[in-house]
């Protein structure tokens, strides 16, 4: 039973949020993904569209979509993913993202179901409150929820100072704050204002404490079938050394290019998260 709440203890923290990516001149803004074989039987994709040339440095222009490509943003979003382990459902995520005028707020759940529900019951949960300017979103705030009170953290970004204070368990500690960076929850909604076009993404992001680099590839453009309906997406994968974790995302271009399928490979094996519930306003 010990194992087995740890594997999930330690899938849910890696699947709370997944990687979205938008690109910047030279920096950008992403989240932790997941990738690994396919798993839920519900996602099927068809027709692969070759890559675009690879853009990993460009111009602002190139990397960031210009103004007639920019999306008007959503007042609210309400998403909801299942996560499976292999065919197993042991998961499920909910997120809220609400704009107000010029500033956002985003919640993520995270929580057990399946069989692996009965022995854990712990609900992991994201926090990040930001600004709207002309790059996007740029998080002001993010946290992280747990019932092991130790293991929350509280990060504050500062942006005058270039410097992310995180703090846990009653210490807190500075990071440098490079531009454009995203945390892990903002960076997946930072797609909304910037449309990915490049055949390479740099982004950075930051899980509440450090700004880490990370470099994804584009593998196609292929329609994802779902349990709320057939999606027109973009696919990445990120590019990893020997022992990194894997990840792929799909994007949905006609949604606001959220994600509709995420998925996950570690050492704890491949998991996949699957769109089940969307609602835009």
């Amino acid at each position: 039973m010990k194992s087995a709440k740890r594997l999930l203890t330690n899938l849910l923290t890696a699947c709370a949020a997944f990687v979205a990516a938008t690109v910047q001149a030279e920096q950008v803004g992403a989240t932790a993904i997941s990738a690994a074989t396919p798993a839920a039987p519900v996602v099927s994709a068809t027709s692969t569209a070759p890559a675009a040339p690879s853009a990993s440095f460009v111009p602002p222009a190139t990397a960031v979509s210009s103004s007639a490509d920019t999306q008007i943003l959503p007042t609210s979003v309400k998403v909801s993913y299942k996560i499976y382990k292999g065919s197993i459902l042991i998961g499920q995520n909910d997120e809220t993202f609400e704009r107000k005028g010029k500033r956002y707020s985003i919640v993520s759940t995270t929580h057990a179901e399946g069989p692996l529900a009965i022995f854990f019951k712990e609900h992991i949960i994201y926090k990040s409150e930001g600004v709207i300017n002309a790059q996007g979103l740029q998080p002001l705030m993010f946290e992280q929820v747990r019932a092991e009170a130790s293991r929350n953290i509280f990060a504050k970004f500062d942006w005058d100072k270039k410097e992310i204070t995180s703090t846990r368990d009653g210490r807190s500690e500075p990071f440098d704050l490079p531009d454009g960076t995203q945390d892990r929850l903002s960076s997946m909604y930072q797609f909304m204002h910037a449309i990915p076009k490049t055949a390479q993404l740099t982004v950075l992001m930051s899980q509440g404490k450090r700004s880490e680099r990370y470099s994804y590839q584009k593998q196609g453009e292929p329609t994802i079938k779902t349990p709320v309906g057939d999606f027109e997406t973009v696919y990445y994968a990120r590019n990893v050394k020997d022992g990194e974790s894997k990840s792929q995302l799909w994007l949905a271009k006609n949604k606001f290019y959220l994600p509709v399928r995420v998925i996950f490979e570690d050492k704890n094996g491949a998991f996949e998260q699957v769109l089940t519930s969307l609602s835009v306003q």
